[in-house]
C-alpha cells in the first residue's frame, strides 16, 4: 500500500474516531445537562404535587377545626339536637368542602353523628367504614385541645384523606368532649380534580400484590429510603412517583404517579443533533484541507526521495537526493546522504572487523561451535579444542548425535537448546577434561529455532573445587547431625538420673526428719536439680528442632488459662527481686485459639523467664493482644538491655550478650533461639527493641489458626 494510501487511510480513522468521540461527548454533556434539568423539573411538579395535596389535607382539616370549635358542636355531643344537625350537615356542606363522611364521636368514642354523602343522598356510612374508624386510634381518640390529625387511610382499596379534631368550646376550652372526623374518598373524581388543578396526569394507587411492574419498581426503590422515583415512560412522557404513608402507622399505604411531558428531553435532542452536524462539517472540513497541504508538503516530497534512495541501493552512481529545502524533509536528506557515505566506510570497517574476529576466535582458549536445527555442525573454532584433541572444523558437516553419542549429558543439552532454552552447565566432557558450556538458541523472525550457539571453556579445576565443597559441605552436615543425635541421646541419659534426684529430695523435703539445716541443703539440692533438668531439656528441644523432628499439631488451646498458670509461676519469682509483674490480656483475644499446646506456652516461658532474670529492678509487663489474623505476645523489662551489636546473634544457640566465664547471669543462651525456632515453625516471627541499662522488649507475631 503506497504511503499515499496510507495516510488517506490513517485520516480517514482517525476522523472517524474523533467524529465519534465527539458525538459521544456532546450526546454525553448535552443530555447530561438537560437530563438533569428535566429531573429538576420533575421533582418540582412532584413537589408542587406535594404540596398540593399537603394544602387539600389542611384545608379539610382547618374546616373540620372550625366546626369542632363551635359551642353549639360542643352541646351537641352531650345533647343531640335534631335541629343543630338540620341546620349545618346538609348536602350542600359536603360539596362545598368536598367531604364524603362526617362521625362526630362523644369522649367514650361513641358515635354521636354518622352520616355519608352518596350521589346528592345523605345515607349511613357502610359498617365497615364505621369499624375502621373506631379502630383507628389516631382518628376516634382525642387527648387534648390541642390534638389534631391528619392523613390517610385504606378502605376496601381505596385511598381516604381523613382528618380528626377534638370537640371543644369556641374559646378552645376543654375538657375534650369527642371527636370531629372529616372523610373525602379519594376516587377517579377526586383524582381528575387535582389533575385540572395541577395540570398534570395523575394516578393513585393502594400498594398491594397486583401492582405493575413500573409501580413495583417505584414502590422497592421508595422503600430503600429515597423520596421519589422518576422514570422515563417513553421519548414524550416522563413518570414520577410519591408514597403517602397511612395514618395509623407512619407506613407507605399508596402510590401516587405524576406524568408530564418530556419538553426538556426533547429540545435536547434537537440541540444535541444540530451539535453533531456541526462538528461533522467541521471535521470533514478539517479533513479535507489536512490532505491537501500533506500531499503538497510531504507525501509528493517523499515520493521522490523513495525513488533516489531506491536508484542509489541499486547501485546507480551520481543520483541527487532532494536537499534544497531548509525543512526536516530537506534535513533528512542531508542525513541520508552522510548515512550512505558513512554506510560504505563501515562496510570497509567490518570486512577488516570480521578477519580479525576470524583470528581472535582460532587463537581464544574456548571453543565456539554453532548447529544447524537438525543439529549439524556448521562451525567449529578456538584454540580450546586442543584440549579435546579435535581440530578447527574437524566436524564441519557432521551430526552431533552421531559424533559424540558416547556423551548423553552433551547432547542431552544441545536437545535442551533446540527446543528454545537458553542455559549453562558444566559436564565431564572427556575422562580427563570438564567444559563450562553455554547454550543459545538461534531464531528466525517467527521465534523458531534454526539452531544452536555454543561457547565452552576448560573448567576441570573448577569442577574438582567444586567437587571439594560438595564433599566437605557433606561432611559437614554428617557432623551436624551426629552432634544433633549426640546431644540428645545425652540429654535423654541425664533426664533418668537427674528425675530420680529430684523425686528422691522431694521425698525427703515432705517428710519432717530433716533438721533447718539439712533441709536447707536438701532443698537446694532440689532447686538446682530442677534449673539443670529445665537446662537438659532446652537442650534436648534444640537439638530436636535443629535434627528436624518436632512436627507441630495446631490444637484448641484456652490462651487465658495458659497464661494466667505461666504468671502465677513467676510471680513469686518476681517477688523474690522485689519485681513488679503485669500480665495484660485485652478483650479483643479469642478465648479458644488453634495452635500448637506445647509450643506457645513455651514461648511464653521462656519470654518471661529471660525478663526476670536479666532484670534487677522495676517491672516486667506482658501484654497478649490481637492484630488482625494475628496474636501479638509483647514482653518488656527495665533490665540490662542488650547492645545493637548483639540484636540479631542473640537469638542463635548458645549465644549470650555476656560469654565471659565471670559473667553475672547463668544460662546456657538456648532460651531465646528456641524461641526463634518455634516462631518460624509456626510460620510466625519474633522482633527484639533493646536499649542498654534501659530495658528490652520482645514482641512476637503468630497467626490464628481458623
Amino acid at each position: 500500500m503506497s504511503l499515499r494510501r496510507k495516510t488517506v487511510l490513517i485520516l480517514s480513522i482517525v476522523l472517524a474516531v474523533l467524529i465519534i468521540l465527539m458525538i459521544l461527548a456532546a450526546q454525553f454533556i448535552v443530555f447530561a445537562g438537560y437530563n438533569q434539568l428535566e429531573e429538576q423539573a420533575i421533582q418540582n411538579e412532584l413537589q408542587r404535587v406535594r404540596n398540593l395535596l399537603q394544602t387539600e389535607l389542611t384545608g379539610l382539616q382547618t374546616s373540620a377545626f372550625d366546626y369542632s370549635r363551635w359551642d353549639d358542636t360542643y352541646d351537641y355531643v352531650v345533647s343531640p339536637d335534631p335541629t343543630y344537625i338540620e341546620d349545618n350537615y346538609i348536602p350542600l356542606t359536603y360539596d362545598d368542602f368536598g367531604l364524603d363522611v362526617i362521625f362526630i364521636l362523644d369522649a367514650e368514642q361513641n358515635v354521636v353523628y354518622a352520616v355519608q354523602h352518596q350521589d346528592g343522598e345523605l345515607v349511613d356510612p357502610p359498617a365497615d367504614l364505621t369499624e375502621l374508624v373506631l379502630n383507628t386510634e389516631r382518628l376516634a381518640i382525642r387527648r387534648d385541645e390541642t390534638d389534631l390529625v391528619s392523613g390517610y387511610i385504606e378502605w376496601n382499596g381505596r385511598l381516604v384523606m381523613a382528618v380528626s379534631t377534638p370537640i371543644v368550646t369556641s374559646e378552645g376550652e376543654g375538657p375534650v368532649r369527642g371527636a370531629m372526623i372529616w372523610l373525602r374518598l379519594i376516587d377517579t373524581d377526586e383524582i381528575q380534580r387535582l389533575t385540572e388543578i395541577s395540570r398534570l396526569t395523575l394516578d393513585l394507587r393502594i400498594i398491594n400484590s397486583d401492582l405493575p411492574e413500573s409501580w413495583q419498581q417505584a414502590q422497592q426503590a421508595l422503600m430503600a429510603g429515597q423520596t421519589e422515583w422518576i422514570k422515563p415512560v417513553n421519548n414524550n412522557l416522563i413518570a414520577g412517583f410519591l408514597e403517602l404513608d397511612a395514618l395509623e402507622s407512619d407506613t407507605p399505604i399508596a402510590l401516587l404517579r405524576v406524568e408530564t411531558n418530556r419538553n426538556i428531553h426533547q429540545q435536547g435532542q434537537r440541540s444535541l443533533f444540530l451539535l453533531v452536524a456541526a462538528l461533522v462539517v467541521i471535521a470533514l472540513t478539517t479533513f479535507l484541507a489536512v490532505m491537501i497541504l500533506l500531499e503538497r508538503l510531504v507525501i509528493n516530497r517523499l515520493y521522490t526521495l523513495n525513488t533516489a534512495v531506491h536508484q542509489i541501493g541499486k547501485g546507480k552512481k551520481g543520483v541527487k537526493l532532494p536537499t534544497d529545502e531548509p525543512d526536516e524533509l530537506g534535513q533528512l536528506a542531508k542525513t541520508m546522504e552522510q548515512t550512505f557515505a558513512a554506510l560504505n566506510k563501515t562496510q570497509n570497517e567490518l570486512r577488516q572487523s570480521e578477519e580479525r574476529l576470524r583470528t581472535l576466535v582460532a587463537s581464544a582458549p574456548v571453543i565456539l561451535l554453532t548447529l544447524d536445527k537438525d543439529g549439524v555442525f556448521t562451525f567449529l573454532q578456538g584454540r580450546g579444542l586442543d584440549d579435546i584433541d579435535v581440530q578447527p572444523g574437524q566436524y564441519v558437516g557432521q551430526s552431533v548425535f552421531d559424533v559424540y553419542q558416547h556423551n548423553p549429558a552433551f547432547l542431552d543439552s544441545i536437545r535442551r537448546a533446540l527446543n528454545g532454552e537458553v542455559f549453562n552447565n558444566l559436564i565431564d566432557f572427556t575422562d580427563s577434561v570438564a567444559l563450562s558450556i553455554w547454550y543459545s538458541p538461534v531464531k528466525n523472525e517467527q521465534g523458531m529455532v534454526e539452531g544452536v550457539i555454543c561457547v565452552a571453556t576448560n573448567a576441570t579445576e573448577r569442577k574438582q573445587i567444586e567437587d571439594n565443597l560438595r564433599a566437605a559441605k557433606e561432611a559437614a552436615e554428617a557432623a551436624s547431625q551426629a552432634k544433633s543425635t549426640f546431644l540428645a541421646n545425652m540429654s535423654h541419659e541425664l533426664r533418668t538420673p537427674l528425675n530420680a534426684i529430684i523425686g528422691f529430695v522431694g521425698i525427703m523435703l515432705m517428710g519432717n526428719t530433716l533438721s533447718e539445716k539439712d533441709y536447707h541443703r536438701a532443698d537446694r539440692i532440689r532447686v538446682n536439680g530442677e534449673r539443670l533438668l529445665s537446662l537438659i531439656d532446652d537442650i534436648l528441644d534444640l537439638s530436636r528442632i535443629e535434627a528436624g523432628r518436632v512436627t507441630l499439631v495446631p490444637e484448641e488451646v484456652n490462651v487465658r488459662e495458659e497464661v494466667h498458670f505461666l504468671e502465677k509461676r513467676y510471680a513469686e519469682e518476681a517477688k523474690e527481686k522485689n519485681l513488679s509483674l503485669n500480665v495484660t490480656i485485652t478483650d479483643d483475644v479469642p478465648e479458644i485459639i488453634r495452635i500448637d499446646r506445647d509450643a506457645f506456652p513455651k514461648i511464653i516461658d521462656n519470654l518471661l523467664s529471660n525478663a526476670i532474670k536479666f532484670t534487677r529492678e522495676g517491672s516486667v509487663d506482658m501484654f497478649v493482644m490481637r492484630s488482625g489474623v494475628n496474636l501479638n505476645i509483647i514482653v518488656s523489662d527495665t533490665g540490662v538491655g542488650i547492645p545493637p551489636h548483639m540484636h540479631q546473634v542473640i537469638f542463635e544457640s548458645f549465644r549470650q550478650v555476656d560469654d565471659s566465664s565471670t559473667r553475672e547471669f547463668g544460662g546456657m543462651g538456648l532460651g531465646l533461639a528456641i524461641v526463634h525456632h518455634l516462631c518460624k515453625a509456626m510460620g510466625g516471627t519474633i522482633q527484639l527493641e533493646s536499649v542498654v541499662n534501659q530495658g528490652s522488649t520482645f514482641t512476637v507475631t503468630l497467626p490464628i489458626l481458623s
